[in-house]
């Protein structure tokens, strides 16, 4: 497929995404639940040991950018399935669909989780009148937004999510200047804990890396010439925003920082922290249809594999939005969800996915010795993260 070359023959891919949308759409669908538990991530080791490895995981998706769309051009494809399908047997394909899919709804519940954190209005123990509320507001806001076609027609949500993103950084800084540096941060702090980093770091590489990649990829217009500014710009956003909430949220809460920081400023009970509240309600009701997106295209892949209508993508749709409140009403913690969903799954998708494809299509020994490490590390961080989830919530709790 060239660039001159029609992207689909369905109308609903159309029109491009420009490369400033792109950018956008990209930093929306990056900039979730992960960012909010940063701060906690800094709690389990330090404010200077987290860091280094948050940055890491910037540096390491930006390898992984590049072998995602290399495949995409040379198999022309732009579903993670197809791409190992035109390279792996099929059932590897499925499995890859699978995992795309459990992970993004493990993100989705996470937002709902968040959602309920911020409705502040209510006590802790009003646990059903926020399940109520989180419902209404799924079904009544979130849903319609999730029926739109495309990533271009998302652009708006990308712009306000971006946008309160920056804000919630902005009250941190503001909270910080008005309570100080809490004592209890530390610059090193390695424990038994700290282990429990290695979920939610898995999270965020997955989220960095990026489910939703291949479908701005094949979106955007002059993709070959723009691709490259698209993601040196998200990741410049992206890694900024998680730094600053990362910093301030720790320097703010020391030990009592909660895995969703969102949840320590609620207390504060401040115009500043109440504002926090109410824009993050906001940014979930936009965030979380830019994220079903991909769940809902490697849905439709999977089980029509071809395109469907458009009645056809709003029932499927609704019912993603529909059993991501579901099971989000039941839950009180991101990290339930997110260390399990995103330590195996998200691992797949973002840390072996892209060396099993490079592995395949490396034209020289060097290139296909460098995607095989990647593949070994990207297996091992997947395992030992969903092995420390599984210590954490299965095993821990009967031996403490």
């Amino acid at each position: 497929m060239t660039e001159q070359e029609p992207l689909l023959q369905n109308p609903s891919t159309s029109p491009l995404q420009s490369k400033f949308t792109a950018v956008l759409n990209f930093a929306n669908s990056s900039l979730g639940s992960s960012v909010l538990a940063n701060a906690f991530i800094l709690k389990l080791l330090g404010f200077g040991i987290a860091p280094i490895f948050i940055i890491f995981v910037f540096s390491f998706a930006v390898m992984g950018y590049k072998w995602l769309k290399q495949a995409a051009d040379t198999l022309g494809v732009y579903q993670y399935r197809q791409l190992i399908e035109k390279v792996y047997p099929k059932w590897v394909g499925v499995i890859v669909a699978l995992c795309q899919m459990i992970f993004v709804f493990g993100s989705l519940v996470s937002y709902n989780i968040v959602t309920k954190d911020n409705f502040f209005f209510f006590a802790e123990e009003q646990k059903w009148q926020r399940a109520v509320l989180l419902a209404g507001i799924q079904i009544v806001m979130v849903m319609p937004l999730s029926w739109l076609p495309t990533l271009e027609s998302l652009k708006f949500n990308s712009y306000i999510d971006v946008i309160v993103m920056i804000y919630i950084d902005i009250v941190l800084v503001i909270t910080f200047c008005q309570k100080g540096f809490n004592q209890t941060a530390k610059a090193v702090n390695i424990t038994e804990n700290s282990i429990f980093a290695a979920s939610l770091l898995t999270h965020s590489y997955a989220a960095i890396l990026q489910f939703n990649f291949l479908n701005l990829y094949k979106e955007l217009n002059k993709r070959e010439k723009n691709i490259k500014p698209v993601t040196v710009w998200n990741s410049f956003i992206c890694l900024t925003v998680y730094l600053v909430n990362g910093y301030f949220g720790y320097a703010i809460y020391g030990d009592q920082v909660k895995p969703n920081v969102i949840k320590n400023l609620s207390l504060e009970k401040t115009f500043w922290s109440i504002s926090a509240n109410c824009v993050m309600i906001i940014l979930m009701i936009v965030h979380i249809p830019v994220v079903a997106y991909p769940m809902r295209k490697t849905f439709e892949e999977l089980a029509f594999q071809s395109n469907v209508n458009r009645k056809t993508e709003i029932i499927i749709g609704s019912a993603i939005i529909i059993l991501a409140a579901t099971v989000g009403c039941f839950l009180n913690s991101i990290d339930n969800i997110l260390d399990f969903t995103s330590s195996l799954c998200g691992g797949t998708i973002g840390l072996v996915l892209p060396g099993l494809l490079k592995i395949k299509l490396a034209t020289n020994n060097k290139d296909k010795i460098i995607a095989q490490m990647y593949t070994i590390i990207g297996m091992l961080i997947t395992l030992f993260g969903f092995g420390v989830a599984c210590y954490k919530w299965l095993i821990k709790p009967y031996i403490n």
